[in-house]
Parts: C-alpha cells; sequence; structure tokens
C-alpha cells in the first residue's frame, strides 16, 4: 500500500454531513471483490519473483500468531514459523494458492482503507462477498474475496475490518448463513435474493444465531 495513501474522500464527507447525527451506522468498503476470469494477478511483484512464483508468505504467518480464532497455524503446525517459506511450498501448486495469495492481498489493501476511514469516522466497517457456484473453480466466480474458505486469511489480512458479509442469490440460504458464522464473525447479511421466503430466511438467521449480533438489510425482508 502506498505510503501516500489518503483517507477516503466518503469518510471525510460522511463526518462533515453526519457527525452530529450519526444517521450512518456502518460503511461497506468495496463490493463483491474478487478475481474474474483469472485466478490471480499478472502484476510485475508477483511474475518478477525470482525464487518461484510468489514472494514469501511471512507476512501472513505473522499476522496469524496471536490469533486465538485463527486456525492457519493450528493446519500447519508451529515449525512452519519457524523459517521463512513460499507460497507454493506451503500451499501447493495450482489456483486454489492463487486465491490465497490474492486474498491476502485484497485483505490488506481493504484494511489499509478501513483504517484511514476510521481514522476520519470510526464507524463499523464490512465487505461483502459474491458467493461460489457448485463446481466453479477459482478465477470462474469473483475468486479470493471475502468468503467462508478464507476467512483466515481476511480476518488475518484485515483486521480493521469487523465483519464479512455474503450477498446470498442462492435458495440454499441456511446453508451459507451457517459458513459464514465462523471464526468468530458475526452475521450480517446485506444482499439476498428477492423472493416470497425472504420473511422465513430472517427468521431463520435470527433463529439461528442467538449468540451473535444479527442484522438483515431491509430491502430482503420484502419482495420487490
Amino acid at each position: 500500500m502506498p505510503t501516500h495513501a489518503r483517507s477516503p474522500p466518503s469518510c471525510v464527507h460522511l463526518r462533515e454531513v453526519d457527525g452530529n447525527d450519526h444517521t450512518v451506522i456502518m460503511v461497506q468498503v468495496e463490493n463483491e471483490i474478487g478475481m474474474i476470469p483469472d485466478s490471480v494477478t499478472a502484476a510485475p511483484a508477483r511474475t518478477n519473483s525470482s525464487a518461484g512464483r510468489y514472494p514469501r508468505v511471512d507476512k501472513l504467518f505473522a499476522a496469524t500468531q496471536g490469533r486465538a480464532q485463527c486456525r492457519i497455524p493450528r493446519r500447519l503446525g508451529c515449525t512452519w514459523f519457524q523459517v521463512p517459506r513460499r507460497w507454493e511450498e506451503v500451499f501447493g501448486k495450482g489456483p486454489g494458492t492463487d486465491e490465497i495469495f490474492m486474498a491476502w492481498h485484497f485483505g490488506r489493501y481493504v484494511n489499509r482503507v478501513a483504517e484511514l476511514g476510521k481514522a476520519e469516522y470510526p464507524l463499523p466497517m464490512f465487505v461483502n462477498a459474491a458467493l461460489i457456484r457448485p463446481g466453479y473453480q477459482p478465477g470462474q466466480y469473483p475468486s479470493a474475496g471475502p468468503l467462508p474458505h478464507l476467512m483466515d486469511v481476511w480476518r488475518a489480512g484485515a483486521p480493521k475490518i469487523d465483519f464479512l458479509s455474503p450477498d446470498i442469490y442462492f435458495t440454499n440460504f441456511a446453508e451459507w448463513v451457517q459458513r459464514f458464522h465462523q471464526s468468530g464473525n458475526p452475521l450480517f447479511i446485506p444482499e439476498n435474493m428477492p423472493g416470497p421466503l425472504n420473511a422465513v430466511d430472517a427468521l431463520y438467521a435470527i433463529a439461528s444465531m442467538t449468540r451473535s449480533a444479527l442484522a438483515h438489510s431491509a430491502s430482503s425482508l420484502w419482495m420487490r
């Protein structure tokens, strides 16, 4: 992230026009961020790495240490932290590693935006995810976004983001609710497929997540 990065104008504007009334209660940083139709960027910082396809994975590991809810260290074992390693050495070769690599850097970028925004106007900030169609591979959907299987990576790379949210346009609503309620992530559904079951979906989310901070967009409660 450039050192000359400036505060997001939207947060400066919100502070100026709404700082007293507080009608805006949270901010969505980016909209369905992800990589498509490729699974990884072709930027020089990646392709010119002389010792492999990616730079070292050290920063991801360092960000996970001390985070009790992050499962990456437990999956790989503590010995992985003792020597510098590269992404493909740790996670293997293929589009799955592309996706982890991009999720880490998307998260770091969004974290910087949120950090600068909160410095101007400290509102809760979140990101939303376009979900995966069955059988699709990274690059065939907006991959590397804040999806359930990447939640540990996103929460390590973007600690200034308060929660990760699903835009649910599939019929298996309950499955996606359960998948996003993990790793200490509060459930918030900014978008849902309009239809006659919206009210039922909202009641299911509330009833099944009694210990979480829950919200459901008003537009999702009614047929449009």
